[in-house]
């Protein structure tokens, strides 16, 4: 189960030259936000190409890459995700051939090779969709989604999608039954074809394990790698799905032997079902039904404990911390504020486990025990430009009842309360601007 390190071969390839070395093409749509971190949208889906293209020949011409779709949100796009040098290309399809079981029996296509550029962007050559051409329905759903479109005349603003739409092999892969799938979708990273979940192993591991092995490798490329990191996620998501699905229809027997058209028409006729489906899927994170669940908790300590005593929130100052950017090597004080961007962007593993371990310690160490904090709940968000953040409730020993309608006794009460454990104060007004900003003091 070790990849292994990256050699000289693989290393530095764009974000085109790696669609053109793999053999497998998940459907993932990935978007840029804001010049900052990435996201993405819908599920995973791997497709092969044509089985004689896929198993015989690579590199695949430039013209023939109808699996990935650039849909432009504006005037900006990121031309060094598409370049292509020639001799790039070959050299790591010469390593891939001689190391990696999965291209033992590649033709390299000489042919396709020579119409790559020596050292070019291929931009022009691939599909590419302005938004204004997108339907008004498909603009309309982006535009719901986080306001991901935002401002058109912000020369900051760099989301790009880059789709990827199968073209050739029309039926997805099986991914219980085709060993090897991962490393072929991601040769630049499971260079040797070692270490991929879909092939026999000797020793049982669950696929959570796994991924935590793959997130924490030593040189970081797989939670760095901007679009294995949302495959994974969400086919552990997708597997974990099919596992409770399993578990409902075997508790629910009548099930199993029911075409699509007689479940359908089955929960038409007990609509109660669809709820209590919807409750047996709130173990799924990131769906409606968990988090309806983890209100459900939430209700439930408002009424066991009343109201919380404040509503708190913790800030990531990602850009500023000393800290955090000493452990990817940097000092903050030299970087440009693109560089840090730029780091931060490259690095969402260390940027979340950074905030969230700084955040556990904070709350334990300090908010718990100076506010005697006898119970709290709190959950985990991200800013529009991905950085995260923390908010939550807490409910304060001895602190003061607020209900409705208080008497003014009351009322004063809990004012007198509140004044005595918040404060706000100016110790000079007219002293100047500190040069450097107050997260980056030690």
């Amino acid at each position: 189960m070790d990849p292994l390190d990256i050699p000289h071969e693989l290393e530095s390839l764009t974000y085109i030259e790696k669609q053109l070395l793999s053999r497998v093409h998940p459907v993932i749509s990935l978007l840029r936000v804001k010049k900052l971190q990435y996201k993405y949208k819908g599920q995973v889906i791997n497709f092969t190409q044509d089985v004689q293209e896929v198993a015989d020949s690579l590199p695949y011409l430039v013209k023939d890459l109808s699996n990935i779709v650039v849909i432009k949100l504006n005037n900006h796009v990121r031309l060094k995700d598409f370049v292509i040098r020639k001799d790039k290309v070959l050299n790591a399809l010469l390593w891939l051939k001689r190391n990696n079981p999965q291209y033992f029996d590649l033709k390299i296509d000489m042919s396709a090779l020579n119409t790559l550029p020596d050292d070019d962007n291929v931009y022009d050559e691939l599909q590419s969709i302005r938004s204004e051409q997108l339907s008004s329905n498909l603009r309309d759903k982006m535009e719901e989604d986080d306001d991901l479109i935002g401002d058109q005349n912000n020369d900051d603003c760099d989301e790009i999608t880059y789709s990827s739409v199968p073209d050739r092999g029309k039926t997805p892969l099986n991914e219980f039954k085709s060993p090897g799938y991962i490393s072929m979708a991601f040769p630049h990273l499971f260079c040797y074809g070692t270490a991929d979940f879909s092939m026999p192993k000797t020793q049982k591991i669950s696929l959570n394990e796994y991924i935590r092995h793959l997130m924490l490798y030593k040189d970081g490329r797989f939670a760095k790698d901007e679009r294995f990191r949302y495959f994974i996620m969400n086919s552990e998501m997708r597997w974990h799905s099919l596992n409770l699905g399993n578990v409902y229809v075997k508790k629910n027997s009548i099930f199993s032997k029911m075409t699509i058209i007689q479940l359908r028409q089955y929960l038409k006729e007990n609509p109660w079902l669809v709820n209590q489906i919807m409750h047996f899927g709130s173990r799924l994170r990131t769906t409606s039904s968990y988090w309806k669940s983890r209100c459900g908790e939430l209700l439930d300590m408002v009424d066991q404990l009343g109201t919380p005593t404040i509503f708190f929130t913790l800030s990531s100052a990602d850009y500023h911390w000393p800290d955090f950017y000493r452990l990817m090597g940097h000092d903050v004080a030299t970087l440009s504020v693109q560089e840090r961007g730029r780091l931060l962007s490259e690095n969402p593993l260390i940027a979340d486990t950074f905030f969230h371990l700084r955040s556990k310690f904070f709350l334990e160490n300090c908010f718990t025990k100076h506010f005697k904090v006898k119970d709290m709940w709190y959950r985990y968000e991200f800013q529009h430009r991905g950085s995260i953040h923390l908010h939550g409730v807490a409910w304060f020993e001895n602190s003061p009842v607020i209900k409705e309608n208080m008497t003014e006794s009351e009322t004063a009460a809990v004012i007198k309360y509140f004044d005595s454990i918040i404060s706000c104060k100016n110790p000079d007004v007219h002293i100047l601007p500190s040069p450097i900003h107050p997260c980056q003091m030690s």
